[in-house]
């Protein structure tokens, strides 16, 4: 466990023991597509591949309360300054 209470991994959700990944609300992340992703992770290290790290700039992000919204990508201020 860590400071926060959740079990501590990795950036891939990777826990100390190598086959072993937590993901979803185990991890408490901020997204459920993000969990899905970090899942994508764990598959395919599972079967012996290097995935690239996750860029969260390319992840959809939505809040289904009310009311909804939701982004992908960057802002345009954030693609000016790029």
């Amino acid at each position: 466990m860590n400071e926060y209470g959740t079990v501590a991994s990795n950036e891939a959700g990777q826990t100390a023991s190598d086959s072993i990944y937590v993901t979803g609300d185990a991890e408490r992340s901020l997204a459920t597509v993000y969990s899905m992703a970090k899942a994508r992770i764990a598959a395919l290290h599972a079967v012996g591949r290097e995935p690239a790290p996750i860029d969260i700039r390319s992840l959809p992000l939505a809040f289904n309360q009310s009311p909804e919204a939701a982004t992908v990508g960057q802002t345009d201020v954030q693609r000016i300054q790029a």
